[in-house]
């Protein structure tokens, strides 16, 4: 079958070449260079459009929106332009339509994981799953979204700056990072917990004057283990900067229980021998 389709396909593109060679003159050139020139104006028109929009309106211009409508506008340029070259040599238009849509066929064959990528790009899109600007985990790398469009999305590491691009298709192995970064902190059940709440509110309110620090807040007890009790403190940053400041706020919170005079256990095993 998919033999059959290519060997339609490949006549009707025989065909547009035949027409296009018989009527090529120096008007019909002039007629393409015209409408060339059209094409790129209304593009540059368009992109001049835009960006005052996205000035009158505070947008961001490099959003994920942008981005795509930005694809759009290009391939409908450039489609109608090529249609309206092909009529000017005399091709019948309704013809390469159909051939074009027979073409369609055979390269969704052979493209299906290109085509699994413009669809997960639309389903990202209109579910609005994440945005330009967004922190994303892929593959346990956490990155900020620096570009997206419907096949491919492009992360800056924020580990060391690096930045990949990921398949939209791969939509199920991409998680959304929150902005909450928690800290579970092991103390000693010798230490007072009354003393312990009130150090670790204190370190708390230290904590949320850190720059890109939302709001910080102590949570309390969390959990009993073997050797410690954990107590948690919870706190929101831009997720771009979450290990810098995450650093920042362990160091806070272990020269506070320094300064306090409480100890950080470490693990402890009881052995027993029989008489």
């Amino acid at each position: 079958m998919i033999e059959n389709i290519s060997k339609i396909a490949k006549n009707a593109s025989v065909d547009w070449v035949k027409d296009v060679l018989k009527n090529i003159d120096v008007p019909r050139i002039i007629g393409c260079i015209v409408i060339i020139v059209v094409a790129i104006i209304i593009w540059k028109a368009f992109k001049h459009i835009h960006k005052r929009y996205v000035k009158k309106n505070n947008r961001v211009e490099n959003s994920t929106a942008s981005h795509v409508l930005y694809g759009i506008v290009r391939i409908i340029i450039v489609l109608v332009a090529l249609l309206s070259i092909l009529s000017v040599f005399g091709v019948n238009i309704s013809s390469a339509v159909a051939g074009l849509g027979i073409g369609g066929v055979v390269v969704g064959f052979a493209l299906q994981d290109f085509l699994k990528d413009i669809i997960m790009g639309i389903h990202i899109l209109s579910d609005k799953f994440y945005d330009v600007g967004d922190a994303i985990e892929f593959q346990g790398e956490i990155g900020i979204v620096k570009k997206f469009s419907l096949r491919t999305t492009e992360i800056e590491l924020i580990t060391d700056r690096s930045r990949i691009s990921i398949c939209n298709r791969l939509i199920e192995s991409i998680k959304k990072v929150s902005d909450m970064v928690d800290l579970d902190i092991p103390l000693s059940y010798n230490e007072d917990v009354r003393y312990v709440h009130q150090t670790l509110g204190d370190l708390s309110k230290k904590i949320a004057e850190l720059k890109n620090v939302y709001s910080c807040k102590y949570k309390g007890t969390e959990r009993f283990e073997d050797s410690a009790i954990i107590y948690k403190i919870r706190f929101f940053c831009n997720p771009d900067v979450r290990l810098d400041t995450r650093r920042a706020a362990i160091t806070i919170v272990q020269d506070g229980l320094n300064a306090a005079g409480i100890k950080i256990p470490f693990n402890q095993l009881d052995v027993h021998f029989d008489k």
